[in-house]
């Protein structure tokens, strides 16, 4: 399931134009995360605003998610929980 939304995600960003790697990463969230960030580098690191598994209605970050924008050294793009094809494009097209 989370390989197919990547798939999808890099699928659309590369038809805008944008120029897209997507990771898969294995461990304990934040900390792989930060690490893949410190080592990668990248220019964006984009991620949801909590993880799959809370509920649609929680109105706060998750705690992964807090814990990266309170220290990732990264540029951090924090998305909404749903991934909406139309909106995706929207977004694209407004930052191409």
């Amino acid at each position: 399931l989370l390989e197919a939304h990547l798939g999808e995600a890099r699928r659309y960003l590369r038809a805008a134009g944008l120029k897209v790697r997507a990771t898969s990463l294995d461990g304990r969230a934040s900390e792989t995360l930060l690490a893949h960030a410190e080592e990668s580098q990248p220019w964006l690191l984009a991620v949801g605003r909590f993880g799959i598994d809370a509920l649609e209605s929680k109105p706060a970050l998750g705690n992964v998610t807090e814990r990266l924008v309170r220290t990732a050294g990264v540029n951090l793009l924090v998305a909404g929980s749903s991934m909406r094809p139309d909106a995706l494009r929207t977004a694209v097209t407004a930052a191409a």
